[in-house]
This record gives C-alpha cells, sequence and structure tokens, in this order.
C-alpha cells in the first residue's frame, strides 16, 4: 500500500486514490485465495438488507453534511484565509469532538443489547464524558493560544476566541449526542 503512491504518482491526486483501491482489492483477492474464504452471495439476504443499509448510509451522509459543507460556506463568504484559521481552530476542537462521539456510541451498544438500567447507563455516560471533557476544554481554552501557534503566529491571532468556543461547544455536543443515542 505504501509503495504504491510512488508508482502510482504520474497520475497526480488520482494516484492516492488509486493506491488505496488497488491495495484493497489486492488484500479481498489475497484473502480470498490464502485463506480459502468461499464467497457466497445471498441476494435475498441482501435485498432484506437493503432498504436498512440504504437507510443508514443516507443518514450518515447526511449526518456529515454540515462538516464538509461549512468550510466551503466560509470559504466562499469570507475569503481563504479566514477558512484557514476556522479549519485549524475546528479540527483542534474536534479532538474533544471524539469523547461524546466515542461514549455515544457506546452507550447505544450497551442500550441495544440489553435495555435494562438505560437511564443509569445515560448518567454514566455524562458523567464520563464530562469527566474528560472538562480538562480537554480546560486545557484547549487556556493554552488554546499555544497550540495555534503551532500553525504561525496568524493563526493564533485570528484562531484563538474561534477555537475556545468550538471547545465549550463540546459541552453541547455532549448533551445532544448522548441524547440521541439514548433515543435511537
Amino acid at each position: 500500500k505504501l509503495g504504491l503512491p510512488i508508482l502510482l504518482v504520474f497520475l497526480g491526486s488520482f494516484g492516492i486514490l488509486g493506491a488505496y483501491y488497488l491495495s484493497s482489492l489486492v488484500g479481498f483477492i489475497f484473502t480470498l485465495f490464502f485463506f480459502k474464504y468461499k464467497l457466497v452471495m445471498d441476494f435475498k439476504l441482501i435485498k432484506e438488507m437493503f432498504k436498512f443499509s440504504a437507510g443508514n448510509y443516507i443518514a450518515g451522509v447526511l449526518g456529515m453534511l454540515p462538516a464538509l459543507l461549512l468550510p466551503l460556506i466560509i470559504a466562499n463568504r469570507i475569503g481563504a484565509s479566514e477558512t484557514a484559521y476556522f479549519y485549524v481552530s475546528w479540527m483542534i476542537a474536534g479532538l474533544l469532538f471524539v469523547i461524546p462521539g466515542a461514549v455515544s456510541q457506546s452507550l447505544l451498544t450497551e442500550g441495544s443489547h440489553s435495555g435494562n438500567n438505560l437511564d443509569k447507563k445515560t448518567k454514566k455516560a455524562y458523567l464520563f464524558s464530562y469527566v474528560l471533557l472538562i480538562p480537554g476544554i480546560l486545557l484547549v481554552v487556556f493554552l488554546g493560544k499555544w497550540l495555534l501557534l503551532l500553525f504561525g503566529k496568524q493563526y493564533s491571532v485570528e484562531g484563538l476566541v474561534m477555537l475556545q468556543i468550538l471547545a465549550l461547544s463540546s459541552i453541547f455536543v455532549t448533551w445532544n449526542s448522548i441524547k440521541m443515542s439514548k433515543f435511537n
């Protein structure tokens, strides 16, 4: 996988994409032949799962749209430099958003496995999330200036307030993520 981009460099950015898919294909073929897996296509099962899978896929894409479109909207409205300041701040704050995402997925799994004590599990999920999140928020709010300095002085000047706002917003992201998992 690592050597393929070098071989496909003449394709530009498509070389990276091609390397990814070509290596996946080679891995798939390797698995079929060397591990003696039989590829069985149960079309009845595929048809039964299609509606559920298609719905999940569409919901996943729609869920990602704000994150994918926001940098484009900002770039279109206020310019490339401001988009860069926003995006770096957003990516740093995004590390905090991993916490509620992981905890809410665990809650969803626990809740679907055993629906007993869902309220108790939800409270534990909130507690666990905030115990991890609050120190992270404090670090980002008070040390954000130096974090952004890693990207340059201008990032530290222009992106600090956005970084602090995004870090504080993780409190609400956590509340929303866990609440949504509880009701899924």
